[in-house]
C-alpha cells in the first residue's frame, strides 16, 4: 500500500526531472530511490510484530532525498532556467542537498 502512494511523485519528479532537467539526472536519482525503496519492507519487517522502527528511515531518507531532489531541480529550472544537468558534478551533489534541506526546513 505505501509504494502505490509513492508512486505517483516518484513518477512526476522522474519523468519532469528527465524531460525538462536531464535524464542523466533523473536516471541515477531514480535508480537510488528505487535502491532505497527495495529495502523499505526488509527494515519494516525488522520491527517488534512487523512494524514501524527506526531501521525504516534508513531507507525512507534516501528515498526522499532522490525524489525532492529530483522534484527541487524541476523547480530551480521552472523558475530560474538554471539546469543542473549542466553543472559539474560537485555543483549538482550540493545543489540536490541544499533542495532536500529545503524540504526538511518547510517540513517543520
Amino acid at each position: 500500500e505505501n509504494m502505490l502512494q509513492q508512486m505517483g511523485p516518484f513518477l512526476a519528479a522522474l519523468w519532469s526531472c528527465s524531460a525538462c532537467v536531464s535524464p542523466s539526472l533523473a536516471t541515477v536519482l531514480g535508480s537510488v530511490a528505487i535502491f532505497a525503496r527495495f529495502w523499505y519492507p526488509i527494515f519494516w519487517s525488522f520491527g517488534p510484530g512487523g512494524e514501524w522502527n527506526i531501521c525504516v528511515e534508513v531507507s525512507t531518507q534516501p528515498y526522499n532525498f532522490c525524489v525532492f531532489g529530483m522534484l527541487g531541480s524541476v523547480g530551480l529550472w521552472a523558475v530560474s532556467g538554471t539546469s543542473l544537468g549542466e553543472m559539474s558534478s560537485g555543483l549538482v551533489v550540493l545543489s540536490v542537498v541544499g533542495l532536500y534541506l529545503l524540504y526538511v526546513f518547510m517540513a517543520l
